[in-house]
């Protein structure tokens, strides 16, 4: 009879611990419903917040998977659309880049979507839209010196080049240190012939940032005379020209080169290989008869825009006849040369 007793209690406390678990499963899940609802309502921000923390981290692929997450919870946000367009920017997908500004737009008009539609459409060509947009930004603010520029930018592609330098001008008055509207507004008088203004704005680039390379390269090529394609000797047209001045830039061009020899982005390599090239065209104007030791300065700065551009003919081309002429020169070719040249100095 105990033993029955016994066995029957133990029975009661095998179904009651039984019971507990299903309570508390069912518990479980009414939380996880619960919370459920809870996230789906709250969906849309947190993978917005994820999409911030891979775009802060350069990865933009990742930042569109969480927009696009966030998109499909809320297809009625125009920052999404605009986030959006924002990434595939810096993917260099324009057309969905523009795709996605539109749609903002046609949510919610704002500046910001008009300024970075303009932007896309420059870089895809369509300058008239770009035109466009960037006039409609500059409505919404027309305190922002980037509308100018970027409008300037248009009008420059289509040789509307008085409505270029007119943005330009507009964009430096909005900002007296604004370095991208300076190079602009030069490249845009040099375009119409206006080579003095030009190198005034490249100058006046050089006193707010003195390492530019771009301003330092303009320089170099307006004493050396090559933007205006004339003879080498037609210098009472040009009276500007000067290879010695021209020699005093591309040094200082040379110096900020080696500076940042070691740091140069994969994307800006052929750029930097261009400015190297301008380095020697100088020194080719420039060079002393007979001086080895100058030769074989100029070997290195070839070595160097080779290393950066190396499908450039240019570089392997010039080195090959400067290390011709250090050999024919060391065999004592043009001895009889270097005396009289020595003699007259």
């Amino acid at each position: 009879m105990i033993i029955l007793i016994e066995e029957g209690v133990k029975a009661l406390n095998n179904n009651k611990k039984k019971i507990l678990i299903l309570i508390l499963i069912i518990l479980i899940n009414l939380i996880n419903i619960s919370c459920g609802k809870n996230i789906k309502t709250k969906n849309d921000n947190y993978y917005i917040e994820k999409a911030d923390y891979y775009y802060d981290k350069k990865k933009f692929k990742k930042s569109v998977k969480y927009i696009n997450k966030a998109i499909k919870i809320n297809k009625n946000d125009h920052y999404y659309f605009y986030y959006r367009g924002l990434c595939y920017i810096k993917l260099k997908k324009y057309k969905k880049a523009k795709n996605n500004f539109k749609k903002s737009l046609s949510i919610q008009n704002s500046h910001d979507a008009n300024h970075n539609l303009g932007f896309v459409l420059l870089q895809m060509n369509d300058f008239y839209n770009s035109i466009k947009y960037y006039s409609n930004a500059i409505i919404l603010d027309n305190k922002e010196k980037r509308n100018y520029n970027g409008r300037g930018l248009a009008y420059y592609s289509i040789h509307e080049n008085i409505k270029a330098i007119d943005d330009f001008t507009k964009a430096i008055e909005l900002d007296n240190n604004y370095i991208i509207a300076y190079i602009n507004r030069g490249l845009t008088y040099e375009k119409i012939g206006k080579y003095d203004k030009a190198i005034e704005d490249y100058k006046k680039v050089i006193s707010i940032d003195k390492s530019n390379l771009n301003a330092l390269d303009k320089i170099t090529w307006y004493y050396l005379g090559d933007l205006h394609n004339f003879s080498v000797d037609n210098k009472k047209k040009y009276p500007h020209v000067d290879y010695k001045e021209a020699f005093f830039w591309a040094n200082l061009l040379l110096d900020e080169l080696n500076k940042r020899q070691a740091f140069i982005d994969k994307e800006e390599k052929k750029k930097y290989a261009d400015y190297y090239k301008t380095v020697c065209e100088t020194y080719l104007y420039n060079q002393p008869s007979f001086d080895t030791d100058y030769m074989k300065n100029q070997l290195d700065i070839l070595k160097r825009g080779e290393k950066l551009n190396p499908k450039d003919n240019y570089f392997k081309d010039n080195y090959k006849w400067i290390k011709k002429t250090i050999r024919e020169l060391e065999k004592g070719k043009y001895k009889k040369e270097q005396e009289i040249l020595n003699k007259n100095r």
